[in-house]
């Protein structure tokens, strides 16, 4: 599937698609995006790696994780894997704060990434697996990817 993406998508770049709060990035090559400001969204990078500093704190996600962001926070974004073979492909998907407290208030305490000090959760990145049909998230996406797919989307 991500072979047939990777066709629509343009090369090197953020795509914001068709669809609403929608974005897919592209790059084959590893880069720095730099400091920036990150709104509410969930991330979930396909392939490649990137790694998210905030403060001191670095967090890496690849295909196996997802990052649910659910305020705005200042961070610094790095793509530390990619290559023209196989490059680092990301969607995100912008959502609404009120639905992010709907979804923290139904979050298992475990679900939470714990800070590297142990004495607090972080409630900015949470981990997930990346297997489709699994869980609500990924059938989301899945539904998104296959949407792209089989429509006659064009990049703008």
């Amino acid at each position: 599937m991500l072979k047939k993406l990777l066709t629509i998508i343009p090369k090197n770049q953020i795509w914001h698609t068709p669809i609403a709060n929608l974005t897919l990035q592209h790059a084959d090559h590893p880069m720095q995006m730099g400091n920036q400001m990150l709104e509410p969204r969930i991330c979930i990078v396909l392939q490649g790696e990137r790694q998210i500093s905030v403060g001191s704190q670095c967090y890496a996600f690849d295909h196996s994780k997802f990052m649910f962001c659910p305020v705005n926070v200042p961070l610094s974004v790095n793509i530390t894997k990619a290559s023209p073979d196989e490059p680092y492909l990301m969607m995100t998907l912008k959502i609404d704060v009120l639905t992010v407290a709907e979804v923290m208030a139904k979050m298992p305490p475990t679900a939470l990434i714990k800070a590297e000090n142990k004495r607090e959760h972080s409630a900015l990145f949470c981990n997930g697996s990346w297997k489709p049909n699994s869980t609500a998230i990924s059938n989301a996406c899945l539904t998104c990817l296959i949407v792209l797919k089989t429509s006659n989307f064009s990049p703008r």
